[in-house]
């Protein structure tokens, strides 16, 4: 698979081994209240998969994936992929206080996370928009966002909103445009959206 090439590539003077163990292993959604990086999660065995998910089953209820995904985009957690793309670093999906530690070790792209980190704001940020409610169209993943006819992010992951009835998304935004305004609405194929987080 690409990551277990690209993890071999890390590897430089560190005795370590690297090795795919998904089908010795499975991490399930655990019970409890939702952490930061939407845990709890059990990692274990898949021996052990079918045990665990019935005690876990005794003192929770499951929920299906779109459950899932309407809380991690109301929390404004990124699916890799799908509200980033190749240029995207932790500065822009909000990682730096949970993933990433400013005084710390060598990776790749330390320089540029820095360097934004010290300008004091990201070129694009990771954002949550609300529906207005004018449209019963709910938009894809990938479709333009716009103000005044100018074009600043796409869509990214979308779902309904937990705890509301307008529909929820999130997308990552120009920040040199849609940031440096007193805007709070953005055109999204012509439906009006509010930007819920801008700061």
């Amino acid at each position: 698979p690409p990551l277990l090439e690209y993890l071999e590539k890390m590897k430089f003077m560190l005795d370590v081994a690297v090795s795919n163990v998904s089908d010795s292993y499975a991490i399930i959604k655990a019970p409890g209240l939702s952490d930061e990086i939407g845990g709890p999660y059990a990692l274990l065995p898949r021996s052990e998969l079918e045990a665990t998910s019935k005690a876990f089953n005794e003192v929770a209820t499951q929920v299906g994936i779109w459950a899932l995904e309407a809380e991690r985009i109301a929390m404004g957690r990124a699916r890799i992929g799908l509200d980033s793309d190749h240029k995207s670093i932790p500065n822009e999906l909000g990682l730096l206080n949970k993933a990433v530690h400013m005084n710390k070790g060598c990776y790749r792209g330390q320089e540029t996370v820095a360097k934004v980190f010290n300008l004091g704001h990201p070129p694009r940020r990771l954002v949550l928009l609300h529906l207005d409610g004018s449209s019963v169209d709910i938009p894809n993943s990938k479709d333009p966002i716009t103000l005044d006819g100018k074009l600043i992010g796409y869509i990214g992951s979308v779902g309904d909103a937990p705890l509301d009835s307008a529909a929820s998304f999130v997308s990552t935004l120009i920040d040199d445009y849609g940031f440096k305004t007193d805007v709070t609405h953005f055109a999204i194929y012509g439906t009006c959206a509010n930007c819920s987080d801008k700061s």
